[in-house]
């Protein structure tokens, strides 16, 4: 990171008005879910802060993305009510489909052609699956289906 940013917790932050830079749809959703985000504030403009990549990733994950595949080691499995098992079972290696934008996979701007993780929308069906809550429903997007399932889980009371 560049010297003249710093991160920190949103409630960190001394009280003020402070002008979200990039991410203010991603601050709404943080607020929402009462998570403290990290963000960068830079010294030049004190005032102008952003969501940390970090802070990005946490909040897609708490919020139920239907797109991402994130690292194993960054799941809590245990917590989340899975086992060894599962988490063998829905770590899986990714190969991107170079004939179409949106079956190729990312990681930092540039495709990668394959890539190990965890499919986050396959990881809420097994989290509401431990945790014997219905997440069944009717959607067709990915995002839509996470969502679904996550709203699911966090209406009900879990293990």
């Amino acid at each position: 990171m560049p010297k003249n940013k710093k991160q920190k917790k949103l409630s960190e932050l001394p009280p003020g008005n402070y002008q979200v830079t990039d991410g203010s749809h991603r601050m709404e959703v943080a607020r929402e879910l009462g998570i403290d985000p990290p963000v960068e504030v830079t010294e030049e403009k004190p005032n102008n802060i952003k969501i940390t990549k970090a802070g990005y990733n946490y909040i897609r994950a708490r919020y139920g993305d239907g797109h991402s595949i994130v690292a194993p080691d960054s799941v809590p499995f245990s917590e989340l009510g899975l086992s060894d098992d599962d988490k063998f079972r829905l770590t899986q290696t990714f190969e991107s489909d170079m004939s179409h934008p949106k079956a190729m996979i990312f990681r930092k701007g540039k495709v990668v052609p394959k890539l190990t993780g965890v499919y986050l929308l396959k990881l809420w069906y097994a989290v509401a699956r431990a945790n014997g809550v219905d997440a069944s429903n009717n959607m067709s997007g990915r995002g839509f289906q996470a969502r679904a399932v996550c709203d699911a889980l966090l209406r009900t009371e879990v293990k």
